[in-house]
């Protein structure tokens, strides 16, 4: 069959046209450096990229879950720190007023030290972080100690205040991975004592407590505020308050570090979900330069043979 000239053209334009269309994606790869931009890039990488993108969306979801938590237990292991520092003094104070050397006047004076260490203490136990009251169990919204509570039966005089804990012992926890859900801090219970129950709820009349630092504190206060020295089993009740703080404070501490072990663990994640994806989308800058330049020559060329058929096809015409 005899080539006929328009064919010949029709040839000729639709190479020239498909080179073009090959070197302006080929520009447009190198110039942004993104190989699957569009799922018509690459359908199968796209579908890869889909994924990738999910599970880095997750990754970021548990750090961000991380950070929020990481917060509240700092603040609450500072806390901590400081209401142990306050309780070891109130130790001191209670060995000090044991001493024989001490006189009435001088253990009523020391009382009112108690007093302040327990007034200090309510308002730590108060602490609110972020996410609210950070004693509270899962009632962060309220205060979890309540100060001067009614309760049954009325504490003899001279005392302190009633403390009393209102929260709960569901303390909320965090998600830090796909399986694993931790409890971010304690609840006021576990960590101060002073467990109770509503004795009549209209109006809410609370049972006497019986145990915690702030019972503890209360004892002393009771003793020295009448003059009297602090029997051994009220020492050995605020050295056991004292305890029982630093270990809550050591929980703290474990769930902190826990923390920054998954933290570090869901950044590695995050670092290699990266690099998987950048190496299905993003182009490789030498290979992109080559095909570049080859399609530039390729197109360069075909002009050239565009031309020069175009020529003798008018040289044969005028002929």
């Amino acid at each position: 069959m005899r080539i006929s000239e328009s064919m010949r053209m029709d040839s000729i334009e639709r190479s020239t046209a498909g080179l073009r269309e090959r070197l302006d994606a080929a520009s447009k790869v190198a110039s942004s450096g993104i190989r699957v931009g569009a799922p018509s890039d690459d359908p199968m990488g796209a579908a890869q990229m889909v994924r990738l993108k999910a599970s880095l969306d997750q990754t970021a979801s548990y750090r961000a879950t991380i950070q929020s938590g990481r917060g509240d237990l700092e603040l609450g292991e500072s806390t901590l720190a400081s209401a142990g520092d306050l309780l070891q003094r109130a130790n001191e104070i209670a060995l000090q007023a044991s001493n024989g050397a001490l006189n009435a006047t001088d253990r009523i004076t020391l009382s009112e030290e108690v007093k302040q260490i327990s007034d200090q203490l309510f308002s730590w136990a108060n602490a609110k972080g972020d996410n609210g009251y950070l004693f509270a169990g899962s009632l962060t919204g309220t205060p979890p100690f309540v100060k001067g509570a009614v309760v049954v039966p009325t504490p003899t005089l001279p005392s302190l205040d009633s403390v009393v804990y209102v929260g709960d012992t569901n303390v909320p926890g965090v998600e830090i991975s796909s399986s694993v859900k931790m409890a971010v801090g304690m609840s006021g219970s576990a960590v101060f004592g002073n467990a109770t129950t509503v004795a009549t709820t209209t109006p809410l009349t609370y049972n006497t407590p019986t145990s915690g630092v702030f019972v503890n504190l209360n004892t002393l206060y009771h003793s020295l505020a009448a003059g009297n020295a602090p029997s051994q089993a009220t020492v050995n009740a605020l050295d056991a308050s004292h305890r029982q703080i630093a270990d809550a404070r050591a929980d703290y501490g474990l769930k902190l570090a826990r923390l920054d072990i998954s933290d570090a663990a869901h950044e590695q994640a995050s670092l290699s979900l990266t690099t998987q994806r950048a190496a299905i989308s993003d182009a490789n800058p030498v290979e992109a330069y080559s095909q570049l330049t080859a399609l530039t020559t390729a197109l360069q060329q075909a002009m050239s043979v565009a031309r020069t058929t175009l020529q003798t096809m008018q040289s044969q015409n005028l002929g």
